[in-house]
């Protein structure tokens, strides 16, 4: 937009949209070609929360706890580099997943 000249921005139908249910299954992480699988269905609006070594646990969408979960697998670690990191898991019915996933690395801080 060209500065100092005033424009419009209009919103219309603004609409909230209903969440298909579905079931993630068997989340897997994969990073650096070793992988780690949770066993279990996850509904939709569900969390899953991993801190190594052992505490997992599923969440319902209002935070209630459902599950303390075993995972099958080796932790995987980050080596030094770039490494590819991906995410795959089964579902039933017509629907493509999509899930947020947030990775986090532990240890001493990284130099500038």
């Amino acid at each position: 937009m060209p500065p100092g000249r005033a424009t419009g921005c209009y919103l219309s139908s603004v609409q909230a949209l209903p969440l298909v249910k579905a079931k993630c299954r068997n989340p897997t992480f994969s990073i650096a070609g070793k992988s780690i699988t949770f066993p279990i269905d996850m509904e939709t609006g569900a969390y899953l929360e991993f801190k190594p070594p052992a505490n997992c646990r599923l969440y319902a969408p209002d935070g209630a706890l459902l599950a303390e979960v075993s995972v099958r697998g080796e932790v995987p670690t980050v080596p030094a580099g770039e490494s590819q990191v991906s995410f795959g898991a089964e579902t039933d019915g017509p629907y493509r997943l999509r899930a947020r996933v947030t990775l986090m690395t532990t240890g001493p801080p990284l130099p500038n």
